[in-house]
């Protein structure tokens, strides 16, 4: 096999000729603390071979584990990053009235409700969710 064509358990270093029979393996033959010490291994060394904070499509790239193995571990992909010592690039766990307020300001700032794209370009937070939640915290343009 290529190391294309191979997927590394990140405890262990066995590979694999696919990533779910890798995540298979790491799911059932290690334990929790094996598993949060490696992926915390790998991360930091990801960190730095990139200079920059980890995206989660950056592990589109190892051959290692997925960005849904790292959730899966920590809970989410931040907590993750956050267990390794990295400081997300994004902020989490945003009190609804912060937000309402920045997407209030926002409303009132372009005269109509605030799209995902309106917060991506000129928000304080982009990646927010889905309408449901801009419909949820009930955001209109004050008119």
């Amino acid at each position: 096999m290529t190391d294309a064509e191979t997927y590394e358990c990140p405890v262990c270093g066995g590979e694999f000729s696919t990533p779910r029979s890798r995540g298979g393996h790491f799911g059932l033959s290690h334990s929790d603390s094996e598993k949060e010490e490696a992926l915390i291994c790998r991360l930091q060394n990801l960190c730095e071979g990139l200079e920059r904070i980890p995206k989660r499509c950056d592990m589109e790239q190892c051959n290692w584990a997925s960005k849904s193995t790292v959730a899966s571990v920590f809970g989410s992909w931040n907590k993750g990053l956050v267990a390794a010592g990295i400081t997300p690039a994004q902020r989490t766990n945003i009190e609804k009235e912060e937000l309402l307020s920045v997407l209030q300001e926002l409303a009132d700032e372009i005269d109509r409700t605030p799209r995902q794209k309106d917060m991506d370009e000129r928000g304080e937070f982009s990646s927010i969710g889905s309408i449901e939640t801009l419909r949820e915290l009930q955001v209109r343009p004050v008119v």
